[in-house]
């Protein structure tokens, strides 16, 4: 377990480095306020993410199959993502900040999914 942990962990800190710093071009250095474009941030993460994780978590080719376990596996989460996000944005004027407490949580749950899935 610690060590599929350890995978996920580093996969996901890349991409979590990615969609941060992303997001804090975007909307906080450039002040752009519209919620499309966290949308196409998250589904840039998702591409990169997917084939990132095939390679070196899920240890999956790239084909149909795993395309779509991996979008099973995260579907919701990028949605949960994305609610929550819309939500916090309204109320706190930092964005980054929230994208940094969202992903931790939504990461903690992609750990307990992708850890099944390794087996």
């Amino acid at each position: 377990m610690i060590n599929r942990s350890i995978k996920i962990t580093t996969v996901s800190g890349f991409n979590y480095l990615i969609k941060n710093v992303l997001v804090f071009l975007i909307f906080d250095f450039f002040n752009q306020s519209n919620k499309l474009f966290y949308g196409l941030i998250l589904i840039y993460i998702y591409f990169q993410s997917y084939f990132l994780h095939c390679k070196f978590t899920l240890k999956r080719s790239i084909n149909s199959s795993s395309f779509f376990l991996f979008l099973r596996l995260n579907i919701i989460l990028f949605l949960i993502d994305y609610f929550i996000f819309s939500l916090i944005s309204q109320y706190f004027p930092y964005v980054v900040l929230s994208t940094i407490f969202i992903s931790i949580i939504v990461h903690l749950i992609r750990i307990i999914l992708f850890s099944k899935e390794m087996n």
